[in-house]
């Protein structure tokens, strides 16, 4: 059985929503709007078909509950979303990846789990996480078409995780507007971006998360936020919600195709605070005898120009 159709009058949501009331299972493929520049397959979408070369993806239902989430543009190798949440290093996917390239998912999570470097629980909130990312990306893409198929891949030999469709939903209103809004604040990811002339103040406070430390490492004149976003496999949602907070804190600055820098995002300093402001000063200790000795006030350059990413403190 093979259900086509389009979703220009009625949400991602409602359709999935649709699939879970009626306890289906099979796999749904949905298409979003075509790229002009096709992204490096990395997912198990097997391959593009002639009439859409953009956004796709496949999420597996098994009694109308999430299996799993496979995205076009966002890596499902077991090692990728350990590291997206950061589990696993870029040094140790590099030594890992060789000898993983013709064992199955589950004997990767096998060999992780008995080696020390991931628990089950890890791995099962990686896949988790993954499959949540995955279906929030697709809910916010444009001319979305579908087709409903009765059948399902073999998965025998992959990690599951499966999700309940009403958990997918209860983030979706809130997600899709947060989405919206780092959208319009940053539409263009042809943008690319390169380092604050001045450090931030608090430059020895900050502390990046895996994905922000990751995108640093692909900052300069030539790399695009898309382009960062497809070598580091994270979703467009992602790579927008990174590039505001790295501004927001002072670090980067977003630049436009035509050379000028893009004035710093409303939404990002309302979102994660103008983290660029110097901290107040605290108040002195109330001594028996003021101090004479001169404060020198520190200036916005007194650290320097921010050119290495390795300056900056990483959990």
């Amino acid at each position: 059985m093979v259900l086509k159709g389009n979703l220009q009058n009625f949400s991602v949501t409602q359709l999935l929503n649709i699939v879970n009331l009626a306890q289906k299972t099979g796999t749904l493929r949905i298409y979003g709007e075509e790229s002009q520049h096709v992204p490096a397959f990395v997912g198990s979408v097997h391959a593009y078909d002639e009439e859409h070369h953009g956004q796709q993806a496949e999420v597996y239902f098994r009694a109308g509950q999430v299996l799993a989430v496979s995205l076009n543009t966002l890596s499902d190798e077991l090692v990728m979303m350990l590291n997206r949440t950061g589990k696993l290093s870029d040094q140790q996917i590099q030594s890992l990846r060789p000898g993983y390239e013709n064992i199955t998912q589950k004997a990767i999570a096998l060999h992780l789990t008995g080696v020390g470097l991931a628990s089950r629980e890890d791995i099962v909130n990686a896949v988790r996480t993954h499959t949540l990312d995955a279906i929030h990306e697709i809910i916010n893409w444009e001319k979305k078409h579908f087709e409903f198929t009765s059948s399902l891949p073999d998965f025998s030999e992959r990690v599951l995780a499966p999700i309940e469709i009403s958990k997918v939903i209860k983030d979706a209103t809130r997600y899709s507007h947060e989405s919206r809004k780092l959208t319009s604040e940053l539409s263009n990811l042809d943008c690319t971006l390169r380092f604050a002339e001045t450090s931030p103040e608090n430059l020895d406070d900050i502390t990046l998360t895996v994905e922000e430390s990751l995108v640093i490492g692909y900052i300069n004149s030539t790399n695009s936020i898309q382009e960062i976003a497809r070598i580091c496999g994270i979703t467009h949602t992602a790579i927008r919600r990174i590039v505001l907070h790295l501004e927001a804190m002072g670090i980067i600055q977003v630049v436009e195709p035509d050379g000028s820098i893009k004035p710093m995002s409303k939404f990002g300093t309302e979102l994660f605070g103008n983290q660029k402001q110097d901290e107040p000063e605290p108040e002195p200790e109330p001594p028996p005898v003021r101090s004479t000795q001169s404060m020198k006030p520190v200036t916005s350059g007194e650290n320097g120009t921010l050119e290495r990413a390795s300056s900056l403190r990483r959990p």
